[in-house]
């Protein structure tokens, strides 16, 4: 009896006190679609990346993150990139993430961002000095 017990004792597999809290299956929301509205593209992107930082497993290479980002695209934009997509020779911008990115904000980001912002913080500005604190 004493033998069985230690041969069992010797072929246990030791309980394992070390674990991983399993990944949340929603530790963000999955990024809206884009169209091509120009006042969009920024909050597209931020989403988007947010999204790949909480699942950074599915998101390891630069074409990985480029085939999300363009699962989300729609209409005019997703037309625009098709022919692109269809060639043999497909862009460089497909293969690094900094080009995607670049050529998402040349074609479909806000041409004068830098302007309109300063616009809207003179107008933020204007608004705060109307409002009459006690």
């Amino acid at each position: 009896m004493l033998e069985i017990l230690e041969r069992l004792w010797a072929n246990a597999t030791p309980i394992s006190t070390n674990f991983q809290v399993p990944e949340s299956k929603h530790l963000a929301e999955e990024s809206d679609t884009f169209s091509g509205n120009t006042n969009a593209l920024g909050n597209f992107i931020t989403s988007c990346v947010l999204y790949m930082d909480c699942y950074p497993g599915n998101f390891s290479t630069d074409k990985a993150k480029i085939n999300f980002i363009i699962s989300h695209c729609r209409q005019k934009v997703m037309k625009s990139l098709r022919p692109l997509m269809n060639r043999a020779d497909q862009p460089a911008l497909f293969q690094n993430y900094q080009e995607f990115l670049k050529y998402l904000h040349r074609h479909w980001g806000d041409q004068d961002e830098k302007g309109n912002a300063k616009g809207r913080c003179e107008n933020s500005g204007k608004q705060a000095q109307r409002v009459n604190f006690p």
